[in-house]
């Protein structure tokens, strides 16, 4: 199961895709979008294959990651079948994988560090003891969609010790289980934008 930050960017707009009704989604149109926010997000000018985003549809389909996308499509154009799915109303279940997602999150802490992913960061701390320590950030009054992620913050991570082996699986509290442990819905929005 690939879980890279440039993957949960391109299932982010693989989703956007599939439920656009008012598009025709297909293949290159995937690419395109993909392409498009890798762009602005990690400014990386290359073009998505086709390979990828077919394998990016299966793990979508899969549930390595909790989606169990209803895709279905051909070489033509692919859609949910339920008009209603959305990968950003799933959640993760796996404590080992909100810890994979965590540290992944915490590796790109100096790429993309803005109030978005520090609260994503923070409350998955909270979830998974691994210890997240931010640095003050000094927004002056603007809102967390005002945010300017080009800018220069004055966000960081410090004192990163993992407090139980990356592998670990943990039960999660009863109250947690039938929510899951966190949404993917804050994750994707803390990544990408749009």
């Amino acid at each position: 199961m690939p879980l890279n930050l440039n993957a949960l960017i391109r299932y982010r707009q693989i989703d956007r895709c599939l439920r656009n009704s008012f598009i025709k989604c297909t293949i290159k149109r995937m690419q395109e979008m993909c392409s498009e926010q890798l762009k602005a997000y990690e400014g990386l000018n290359e073009n998505i294959s086709e390979s990828s985003i077919h394998r990016d549809i299966e793990v979508m389909r899969g549930d390595s990651l909790g989606f169990n996308a209803p895709v279905i499509g051909n070489k033509d154009m692919y859609r949910y079948s339920d008009k209603n799915y959305s990968i950003v109303n799933s959640s993760i279940y796996d404590m080992a994988l909100l810890k994979r997602v965590m540290y992944l999150l915490l590796e790109e802490k100096d790429n993309k560090a803005y109030l978005k992913l520090q609260k994503v960061l923070s409350d998955i701390s909270d979830i998974t003891g691994i210890e997240f320590i931010a640095a003050e950030y000094d927004h002056t009054d603007q809102e967390d969609s005002d945010i300017d992620i080009g800018a220069k913050e004055s966000c960081y991570i410090e004192n990163f010790a993992p407090s139980s082996s990356f592998t670990d699986f943990h039960e999660a509290p009863e109250e947690k289980e039938e929510e899951g442990l966190y949404s993917w819905k804050k994750i994707l929005d803390a990544i990408t934008f749009g």
